[in-house]
């Protein structure tokens, strides 16, 4: 389990914060962090309180060419400014 935490708004439990969440996450699994460029990346509150997407990133790989990468990323946030990952999942 995975926990990172979040700046900001009053109440942290919204889709801003999850959308900033979810990047970090995502990045953390990337050759080249600092080379990512998200896609428009919709936030959904689920049933059970989680966020989730379904979107895409553009990085650099191991071989120094852009790949674009799919991906499912589900987050969900703990208490004061920590979230939780939920799922992660490339296509």
């Amino acid at each position: 389990m995975l926990f990172l935490s979040s700046c900001g708004e009053s109440d942290p439990n919204n889709g801003t914060n999850a959308r900033v969440m979810m990047w970090q996450f995502v990045e953390g699994k990337l050759k080249d962090p600092s080379s990512a460029e998200f896609g428009m990346c919709e936030m959904d509150k689920t049933t059970t309180g989680t966020w989730e997407t379904d979107c895409h990133v553009d990085a650099k790989n191991g071989f120094g060419g852009t790949e674009r990468l799919y991906f499912h990323c589900e987050v969900k946030h703990k208490s004061g400014d920590s979230w939780e990952l939920v799922e992660l999942t490339f296509e």
